[in-house]
């Protein structure tokens, strides 16, 4: 309950449900913590397998940052998007 934090619930073709949480050791904005989220979801569906994912977020930006709908123009979320745009396309 203190500090910042990203999770991730990835859903199996099963429906089996696995949940991650990591604790953020630096201070952290909404957006980063939701990047922070996809990232940690995106490696842990990877490290399992997946060669198919769905990604939801709860945020409309970094949806739409990631879907190239809207830009990013803080320089750390440019690097998240970086980040999240290489990692889709272990996919």
């Amino acid at each position: 309950h203190q500090g910042f934090g990203a999770s991730a619930v990835l859903i199996s073709p099963s429906s089996t449900h696995s949940k991650y949480v990591a604790r953020l050791a630096f201070k952290a904005t909404n957006n980063i913590a939701e990047y922070e989220g996809i990232v940690l979801g995106l490696n842990k569906a990877k490290a399992l397998g997946a060669q198919k994912i769905l990604v939801k977020i709860n945020s409309q930006i970094i949806a739409k940052q990631v879907e190239k709908e809207y830009t990013a123009r803080e320089p750390e979320l440019i690097k998240y998007l970086a980040t999240v745009r290489a990692l889709k396309r272990r996919f």
